[in-house]
């Protein structure tokens, strides 16, 4: 009987032909299981890339799915908007029990994650408030700076750091509809608006691979640069470097401090990814997800050759996952626009000289004519670009210097 490998949602072709090149040798059905067809990135042609679908909107798509259940050999998703599709796949084809898709639901919300950690390992959050009509009458008695953000919406859309009441109001009057219509149409659902504490401290973001007995490997530490730290009021992340500055002690704090996470929420068999902040010497959390990360593939490429997807694959599996030495460092550059409008002309100049060792690719170049905007504002990134090499001072070096050189032009 062939196996069935599902895929959550939307993925990047070159994951599908990934997997067709590693089982080539077995029986196997390539199927897609997803909730939100109506949205661009799940087309009738994109569907066609699989042997086999599953529309989890469809009652008879979900009985076929329960039916097939001893026949799938695994459930992966890339994208953090599919990560409903995900658990509810899951849980339908035994993956997973009850608890465990309440867990998970839980887990990647930004507000309901960090309300269950409050409870038993508070030290590991910021403090966090859900944004009410009676918050809203009463902001002048909030501690700032705050972060005002939306709760099920992935990465950095439409979070804003405010400084005072007057900021808050204007954000969230401003935005809060925009957020709504974000989680209606691309998420598929629901959202609230929160505001936590803003820490003060560096950025550092890690991957990991749980196995079906709860046990961890971690991918290599990605420090992470928002344009705040250039000086730029926006909250995305302009750089994010592979790097070994953590000390042995603080690396091993944000180790144990990760697994009491994955511990409390019983989380066995997938990949994941942890936003975190280390503030004051202590390791606060603001976000996890259950995927391998955005752009994450080619920045491990990069610094060690490794394989996250299909380690994210043969986790899932059963095989032993092992990380290599680091061969490089490897960074990605991103940057926003500063202002919404249209966007007229992207200008950068690579400057030559000795720290040209630090090689330098083109990854994302956003078209003339688009309209956009600080992402903080439901703007995107407009371009990204991959740098690597042996130093990582240099590296970084480079990568600041090239961030500080490209220049936005919207009217």
């Amino acid at each position: 009987m062939s196996k069935i490998i599902i895929i959550a949602g939307y993925t990047k072709n070159s994951y599908l032909k990934k997997i067709r090149t590693h089982f080539k040798e077995s029986e196997y059905i390539l199927a897609c299981a997803y909730t939100r067809q109506s949205n661009s990135d799940i087309k009738k042609n994109y569907l066609e890339l699989f042997d086999s679908t599953y529309d989890l909107t469809n009652p008879a798509d979900k009985k076929r799915l329960k039916e097939d259940a001893e026949s799938i050999l695994l459930v992966t998703c890339t994208q953090e908007r599919d990560m409903t599709a995900y658990i509810e796949a899951q849980l339908l084809c035994g993956k997973i029990t009850d608890e465990q898709a309440h867990n998970y639901s839980t887990l990647i919300d930004k507000e309901f994650f960090k309300k269950s950690l409050q409870k038993k390992f508070p030290e590991l959050v910021p403090d966090i408030h859900t944004v009410t009509p009676e918050l809203l009458c009463d902001l002048e008695s909030l501690t700032y700076p705050l972060v005002v953000k939306p709760s099920g919406l992935a990465g950095s859309a439409l979070v804003k750091i405010v400084n005072n009441a007057a900021e808050f109001k204007f954000h969230y009057e401003t935005f809060s509809g925009l957020m709504a219509r974000f989680g209606d149409e691309i998420y598929h659902k629901k959202v609230s608006v929160v505001a936590e504490a803003y820490l003060s401290g560096p950025q550092y973001s890690m991957n990991l691979y749980v196995n079906a007995a709860g046990e961890v490997v971690f991918c290599p530490l990605v420090r992470v640069v928002t344009p705040g730290e250039f000086g730029i009021d926006d909250t995305y992340s302009a750089l994010q470097y592979t790097t070994d500055e953590l000390s042995a002690a603080d690396l091993t704090n944000l180790h144990d401090s990760i697994k009491k996470i994955i511990a409390h929420f019983k989380v066995k068999n997938t990949s994941m990814h942890f936003d975190s902040v280390l503030h004051n010497g202590e390791w606060k959390f603001f976000e996890v997800g259950l995927r391998i990360g955005g752009n994450r593939q080619k920045l491990f490429e990069l610094y060690n050759g490794m394989d996250h997807f299909m380690n994210d694959i043969n986790n899932r599996i059963g095989k032993t996952i092992t990380i290599a030495a680091r061969e490089r460092t490897a960074c990605i550059v991103q940057k926003a626009a500063t202002k919404h409008g249209t966007l007229k002309q992207i200008q950068y100049t690579r400057t030559i000289d000795e720290l040209d060792s630090s090689i330098v690719t083109e990854d994302k170049i956003s078209k003339i004519g688009k309209v956009t905007g600080p992402v903080s504002t439901g703007g995107g990134v407009i371009t990204r670009h991959f740098v690597y090499g042996k130093v990582q001072d240099q590296v970084v070096l480079v990568s600041k210097r090239l961030f500080n050189e490209i220049k936005i032009e919207v009217a």
